[in-house]
């Protein structure tokens, strides 16, 4: 299945998935992002492309059963829930109708929007819906020089990243029938790390993820040097769109 991936997605998250580096260093979901969703108390939901579940952990510590969805074998081996299942958004191994939401956490934009789409809408229940997740860095509360750093190599890893370009596949969730109008909503939270657990995190970001290890050594040499000795409070940012499934079509 991974051939019919974004190479970033087959060659990056594979990598990452192999070394523990995805579940080491990217941020856990809150519980207050989940609380954001609205959802009704039981829901089942589909992770979709669920990465090493860490959305799925959440969802399910809020009382949710869960389906998570991945394509990636080595993400999949860490996933706890109701379902684990191979698949993508383009081809989702479940029945029509059959949860009440469908979250995607930092996914979207990897998928093919147009299907991905006609897929959820499949697979959702009328007045169900679907929520978009995606976690943002935020500037240490200290105004540390570190952070700097981080954004100036990450800005060079723009070019290659889908979720930078201007619609990220929104344009298929607006255009489609069964889906009413996006909803924002947004919270923020924090996670005590250290250096290297920043450094684990970019070496996550799937362009990161996709180097040769020395390369990947020499990118985060300069994030290295510049970070402090001891505890880090890491800030995000949760951006939630959500889209409800029209009961009527």
């Amino acid at each position: 299945m991974c051939a019919d991936l974004h190479p970033l997605v087959a060659a990056g998250f594979a990598a990452a998935a192999a070394g523990d580096a995805y579940e080491a260093g990217r941020p856990d979901f809150p519980p207050a992002a989940v609380a954001a969703l609205d959802l009704p108390a039981g829901a089942r939901v589909l992770d979709l492309a669920a990465g090493t579940g860490k959305l799925t952990r959440a969802l399910r510590a809020a009382g949710h059963p869960v389906a998570a969805v991945e394509p990636l074998a080595g993400m999949r081996a860490g996933i706890e829930a109701e379902e684990v299942l191979e698949g993508t958004a383009e081809a989702i191994p479940l029945p029509d109708a059959s949860v009440e939401a469908v979250t995607v956490g930092d996914a979207w934009h990897w998928f093919d929007a147009e299907p991905a789409a006609a897929e959820v809408a499949r697979v959702l229940r009328p007045g169900g819906r679907l929520a978009l997740l995606g976690q943002f860095p935020l500037p240490p509360e200290d105004g540390s020089a570190w952070f700097v750093v981080l954004g100036d190599a990450v800005s060079r890893l723009l070019a290659a990243h889908p979720a930078f370009v201007a619609d990220r596949g929104r344009g298929a969730l607006i255009a489609h029938p069964g889906f009413g109008p996006l909803e924002e909503r947004a919270v923020e939270h924090r996670q005590e790390t250290d250096a290297a657990g920043v450094l684990a995190y970019v070496a996550t970001l799937s362009p990161v993820a996709a180097m040769a290890p020395d390369e990947r050594a020499a990118f985060l040499r300069p994030l290295a040097e510049a970070l402090p000795a001891g505890p880090i409070a890491q800030r995000f940012l949760v951006r939630i769109e959500l889209a409800r499934r029209d009961a009527h079509r």
